[in-house]
């Protein structure tokens, strides 16, 4: 399965890079993009008590429907504001969108509903996940692998879909973090204080000559 690693830091970074939400409100909501695993609590009254794999880890928590409250909370949010604000019907997207950004619980909601739902399709790639569920108690896994022999330079892609009832089966034990994620946070990091870096100094710098004598006129 994919780590909290992975889950954390590839939808922080790509939401960062569409430069639609501030930074504050990606790091903030990030616990979300983690929430899902917290399914594993079900296990043992599902499994000890009540006897089904219906509760198991990656069913309650890994279905595409766990983004769904705060899908419908952030449209209804939308349309309530471009009701209240007639204007807003003939505005550019990009307007619009900052006018969200003013709603209550407008930005969060929508970084809930990404944070969520890339959780499900990380971890569908990476062990299957019961999609459907609670409609469909069968986890879907789409294994694709493409191989690279180092010899001949050539590839090889290995495309398989597994499905199977009840939630797919996992190893007890898996890696919470990788060398390889160790890298990935490592560089994650130098590109956020970089461009920490470089924010502070363009704040400081002082304005270009000719803005300056326009604003003088």
């Amino acid at each position: 399965m994919s780590s909290a690693v992975i889950h954390l830091t590839i939808p922080a970074l790509l939401i960062m890079a569409t430069g639609m939400f501030p930074r504050k409100d990606v790091l903030k909501w990030l616990p979300f993009a983690v929430l899902s695993d917290l399914d594993f609590i079900f296990n043992f009254f599902g499994y000890y008590v009540l006897g089904s794999d219906l509760l198991l880890h990656r069913a309650v928590g890994h279905t595409a429907f766990i983004g769904l409250p705060t899908a419908i909370l952030w449209f209804v949010l939308w349309r309530r504001m471009m009701k209240r604000d007639p204007e807003l019907h003939w505005a550019s997207f990009r307007d619009k969108w900052s006018a969200f950004g003013h709603v209550r619980w407008g930005y969060p909601a929508v970084l809930m509903t990404l944070y969520l739902e890339s959780h499900v399709v990380l971890d569908m790639f990476q062990g299957g996940v019961t999609l459907l569920w609670p409609l469909l108690n069968v986890y879907v896994y789409p294994r694709i692998i493409v191989w690279f022999n180092t010899e001949t330079g050539a590839f090889l892609l290995e495309p398989e879909v597994q499905t199977g009832s009840g939630a797919p089966a996992l190893s007890p034990l898996y890696p919470a973090i990788t060398p390889e994620e160790v890298g990935i946070v490592l560089l994650s990091l130098i590109a956020a204080l970089a461009a920490l870096y470089f924010e502070y100094r363009a704040g400081r710098e002082p304005e270009p000559l000719v803005m300056r004598l326009e604003d003088e006129e």
